[in-house]
C-alpha cells in the first residue's frame, strides 16, 4: 500500500490510510504506528520534535507538530484544523519517507536471448533446460560449445516462464486468422542465466549453433527521461491549441473524448498510484497492475511513472491538472529496475495475452536501450510490438534521447548476431533490412512554436525518418510522487524528453479512439491511427530545418472530423 519502507507493512497507519480510523491522544496512541509517524515528521523538519523526538507517545509536542504539518503542507484552513492524524497526513507523510530512504541499485546481470529455428523449436516443448529434448545431432552440438566454458552451467531456458504458452499460441492464431500472413515465432525465444561478465564470451559461440538463429547480450533497458477546472490547468501549455500545444482543449469542450471506452497501458518501472490526481473522485484507486513485476519503489522511478500518468489519465477533479483522456480504463504493466529488454518483452507478452486488452487499446512503452536508441532495436521485443500491433494494439514509443546530438535513426545498423544486419530504422533502405513494428514513434521537441528537436544537457532527442511523431519534451506540468518544494504540492512543471512527448502521443490517440468507437462504433486499426498522428497536412510540422527528422504534433482539432467519418 505504501511507497516508503517506513510506513509499509503498519495495519494501523494502513487504516488510517483507508480512513478507516485515526490516530490522536486517545486512538492508537501505541508505540508501533506513532514511532513511525514521528519519524516521517522528523524528515519532514528534523526541529518538529525538539524536546522527546520519536518516543512513541502521541503527547502535546506531536500534536502541535501534527497540526504545523497540516496548516503548511497540506494547506488546511484554520477552522478545519484538528491534532489528529486522517488520510491525507498519512499519504503526505508516506511520500516525504519515500523520497528521503536511498535506494541502492542492484547490478544488472544480462542473460543471452537466444531465439531457435523454426524447425528446432517445433520439435521440443516450451519448458526449462529444453536442451535435454534437442535431437541428438543438435544436442551434441550444444554439448560441445558448452564444453568451452567448464567454468559455467549452460542451459536454455524459457525467455517467458511465467506467461501461459497456451495463451501466447491463442493469441497468435488470432493474429494469423486476423491477417492471413504468419505471426512472429515468439516461443522460440529461450534464455541463458549467466553472471554478469559471462554474456559477453558466451552469446557468439551460440550464435554459431546450426539450430539457432540468434543469440545476443540482453540489452539493459533504461527510462528516456530527462531530469478545465483543475486548477493547475492553466499551466498545462501541451494541451493548448496548434501550433503550440496538441488542442486537447477543442476536444475536452466535446462529447466521447473522456477516454472512457478505451484500455491504456503503461509500461515502465514504478508510480504512485494513489496519487491525489490519479484516483477518482472518491480517492479508489483507478489502475489495475498487470503481472508482469514486481513495482520498483526507487523514488525517480516512481517519479517519472507517476508524472506519465498524469499526462495521460490525470483525473477531471477539482485537483491538479487534467490528464489528455481522463476517464480511460487504465493498467500498468512493471518491469522491475535493473530490467533488461527481456523483462519488456515479457510484460508485452502478458499484454498481448491479457483478457480485454486489443483492438482500440493504447500501448505506451517508456523504456529506451542503454545506448539510449529505442527499445525495439532488441529483435524479441521488436517482434513482440509487431504481434500487439497485429491485435489491433497501438504501442506508442519513445524514440530515446540520445547522448550528445542524439542518434541519427536513419544510420543505425543492428549487429548481424541481433537481426539480419542493416539499417532496420530507416524507411529508405533499400537492401529490405527496415523492419516495421508498427510502434508510433516519437521524438522530443521545444515547448515554443515553432517547434525544434529537443536539446538537453548532455542528451537531444533521437531523430530520422522512422520517427512519426513529436510533442513536447520540456516544461511539461504533471503530477510528482514528489512535494515540489517551492509549491509543497505533488506537482512538477519540468518533466520532458521523449518520457514526456510519447505520454502526451499517447494522450492524443486514446482521445481519437474514443471518439471512433463512440461515433462510428469501431476503432482506427494501428495502421490508420499512425496515418492521422503522422499527417503532415493535418498536424503540426517543426521547424524547416527539423521538417522530416522529427514527425509531426497531432492536432486534435484537426484530427477530430477525420475520425468521425466513416
Amino acid at each position: 500500500m505504501f511507497l516508503s519502507q517506513l510506513f509499509q507493512g503498519e495495519p494501523t497507519l494502513e487504516a488510517v490510510a483507508r480512513d478507516e480510523t485515526r490516530i490522536d491522544r486517545q486512538h492508537h496512541n501505541e508505540f508501533g504506528p506513532v514511532s513511525r509517524l514521528q519519524s516521517a515528521l522528523l524528515l519532514w523538519d528534523p526541529g518538529s520534535l525538539p524536546r522527546f523526538g520519536a518516543d512513541g507517545d502521541y503527547g502535546d509536542e506531536t500534536a502541535g507538530a501534527v497540526l504545523r504539518f497540516k496548516r503548511e503542507v497540506l494547506l488546511v484552513p484554520a477552522a478545519e484544523l484538528f491534532d489528529d492524524v486522517g488520510p491525507r497526513t498519512v499519504w503526505r507523510l508516506d511520500e516525504i519517507a519515500y523520497g528521503a530512504q536511498g535506494q541502492p541499485e542492484e547490478p544488472f546481470a544480462p542473460h543471452v536471448i537466444v531465439q531457435l529455428r523454426d524447425e528446432a523449436a517445433a520439435g521440443i516443448p516450451y519448458a526449462d533446460g529444453v536442451q535435454e529434448f534437442l535431437p541428438p545431432e543438435d544436442r551434441a552440438a550444444w554439448d560441445a560449445a558448452a564444453a568451452g566454458f567448464p567454468d559455467l552451467t549452460l542451459a536454455l531456458d524459457r525467455a517467458l516462464p511465467d506467461v501461459d504458452p497456451d495463451a501466447v499460441r491463442q493469441w497468435l492464431a488470432g493474429n494469423e486468422a486476423r491477417h492471413g500472413t504468419p505471426s512472429q515465432p515468439l516461443l522460440s525465444f529461450y534464455v541463458i542465466p549467466l553472471p554478469a561478465d559471462a554474456a559477453e564470451r558466451v552469446a557468439p559461440v551460440v550464435d554459431a549453433l546450426p539450430f539457432v538463429e540468434h543469440a545476443y547480450v540482453e540489452q539493459r533497458a533504461v527510462l528516456p527521461s530527462v531530469t478545465p477546472d483543475d486548477p493547475l490547468v492553466v499551466g498545462q501549455g501541451y494541451v493548448g491549441a496548434a501550433p503550440s500545444g496538441v488542442d486537447a482543449l477543442h476536444t475536452w469542450a466535446l462529447p466521447f473524448t473522456d477516454g472512457s471506452q478505451v484500455r491504456f497501458v503503461d509500461v515502465e518501472f514504478g508510480w504512485q498510484l494513489t496519487h491525489e490526481d490519479l484516483v477518482d473522485t472518491a480517492g479508489v484507486n483507478r489502475v489495475t497492475v498487470l503481472p508482469t513485476g514486481a513495482v520498483s519503489t526507487e523514488s525517480s522511478l516512481v517519479d517519472h511513472g507517476t508524472g506519465v500518468l498524469g499526462i495521460v489519465m490525470a483525473t477531471d477533479n477539482d485537483k491538479g491538472v487534467l490528464g489528455l483522456a481522463p476517464n480511460v480504463t487504465a493498467s500498468v504493466a512493471p518491469v522491475l529496475s535493473p530490467a533488461g529488454a527481456l523483462q519488456v518483452a515479457v510484460a508485452l507478452t502478458v499484454i498481448g495475452t491479457a483478457p480485454g486488452i486489443g483492438d482500440g487499446a493504447v500501448v505506451l512503452l517508456e523504456q529506451q536501450d542503454v545506448q539510449h536508441r529505442p527499445i525495439e532495436t532488441d529483435l524479441f521485443v521488436q517482434l513482440a510490438v509487431l504481434e500487439l500491433t497485429r491485435k489491433g494494439v497501438t504501442v506508442v514509443e519513445a524514440a530515446g534521447n540520445g547522448f550528445g546530438d542524439g542518434v541519427d535513426l536513419d544510420t543505425f545498423v543492428a549487429p548481424g548476431h541481433l537481426f539480419d544486419s542493416g539499417r532496420i530504422l530507416d524507411r529508405n533502405d533499400t537492401t529490405g533490412a527496415f523492419f516495421d513494428s508498427g510502434a508510433v514513434v516519437v521524438a522530443a521537441a521545444t515547448s515554443a512554436h515553432p517547434h525544434t528537436r529537443a536539446h538537453f544537457p548532455t542528451e537531444s532527442s533521437n531523430h530520422g525518418n522512422r520517427v512519426d511523431c513529436f510533442a513536447w519534451g520540456e516544461n511539461i506540468l504533471t503530477t510528482s510522487a514528489l512535494l515540489n518544494p517551492a509549491t509543497n504540492q505533488p506537482y512538477r512543471t519540468d518533466f520532458g524528453g521523449t518520457s514526456g512527448a510519447s505520454a502526451i502521443v499517447a494522450g492524443a490517440a486514446l482521445v481519437l479512439q474514443n471518439l471512433r468507437r463512440s461515433v462510428i462504433g469501431d476503432f482506427l486499426t494501428p495502421q490508420r491511427l499512425r496515418e492521422l498522428l503522422s499527417d503532415r497536412g493535418l498536424n503540426t510540422r517543426p521547424a524547416p530545418g527539423d521538417d522530416g527528422r522529427i514527425g509531426v504534433m497531432p492536432d486534435l482539432a484537426a484530427l477530430e472530423p477525420v475520425v468521425r467519418t466513416p
